[in-house]
């Protein structure tokens, strides 16, 4: 005897429901490949599945008044429980690396700050790279003249903390140290605050 035919809600109840097993697969699958194109497309197929699971979970619900509640409610509750958890998830760790992401381009660039207290002028030049190096100069003139080069990062409270690796024209003994830079008050296209110990320090952006 042939089993009944299953219905339109049904078959979305099942979908929604077998679609966190099938996105923990291709999570582990993309675990073992080193390709990052493969990884990415991997993941962008998850988000498509969690998203569709999500809807078809619903709209298996709404079927019911169709289908009836056998072998619909069941399915179609826990997998749109579990595919809209999902997404809860996978918003609430992409939301804060975009915004530091987005951060981390708006600081990266050559900015120069120019000073006249305490002393003679001087120059101060950096560039943040993209890629978390960075290099820094401070000059009055040829003969004084200080290049720092190392790495950047940005911490939690959006202070920017370098690490010098290399440095020209200066104590020897400061190659490993790690010391923060100031913390981020404001930043545009062509303007940098940061937040020292010994006051606000602005930064324009040079073309």
């Amino acid at each position: 005897m042939s089993e009944p035919k299953q219905s339109f809600g049904e078959q979305a109840a099942r979908f929604s429901f077998y679609t966190p097993l099938l996105m923990l697969v291709l999570g582990i699958l993309s675990m073992t490949k080193q390709d990052r194109a493969v990884a990415i497309a991997i993941g962008s197929i998850n988000a498509l599945l969690a998203i569709s699971g999500l809807i078809l979970g619903v709209v298996a619900l709404v079927s019911m008044r169709r289908y009836g509640r056998k072998r619909i409610l069941g399915r179609a509750v826990v997998g749109t429980g579990m595919n809209a958890a999902i997404i809860g998830l996978v918003v609430s760790i992409l939301m804060p690396a975009m915004h530091r992401a987005k951060f981390v381009h708006q600081l990266s660039g050559h900015w120069r700050l120019l000073s006249e207290s305490g002393g003679p002028r001087q120059q101060i030049d950096f560039i943040l790279n993209p890629d978390f190096t960075f290099r820094m100069e401070r000059s009055q003139s040829e003969a004084t003249r200080l290049a720092v080069s190392g790495d950047w990062g940005l911490l939690q409270n959006e202070s920017i903390d370098i690490k010098i690796n290399h440095i020209e024209g200066g104590d020897a003994a400061m190659v490993g140290k790690q010391m923060p830079l100031g913390a981020v008050k404001s930043v545009d296209e062509g303007r940098l605050v940061l937040a020292t110990d010994h006051g606000d320090e602005v930064y324009q952006r040079v073309p």
